[in-house]
């Protein structure tokens, strides 16, 4: 019993779940963190899946506010252009 508890090693969830994302084989990922892949490979799936579909769902936000912010940037550089004008003819 001693000598099992001594091979068991603890799964760093967040470890593995960062190396999930960056493509680690599964074999690796054993003999990385031992049976605690095993036992918790539901759970650093969903969380690595999770993690990339935030991360998509935040790059299209992002391009799409960029795109947007764009246009109102250009609007509101020639309304100061406009302003500036104003208050300098006073």
């Amino acid at each position: 019993m001693e000598q099992y508890k001594s091979t068991e090693r603890k799964c760093d969830m967040e470890q593995a779940v960062k190396d999930v994302l960056s493509g680690m084989s599964k074999s690796n990922l054993l003999e990385k963190h031992g049976s605690g892949v095993v036992m918790n490979k539901r759970k650093i799936d969903e969380y690595a899946h999770d993690i990339k579909e935030e991360s998509a769902k935040k790059a299209r936000y992002e391009s799409h506010v960029n795109m947007e912010f764009r246009q109102w940037q250009k609007v509101m550089e020639l309304k100061e252009k406009q302003n500036d004008i104003l208050w300098r003819a006073y």
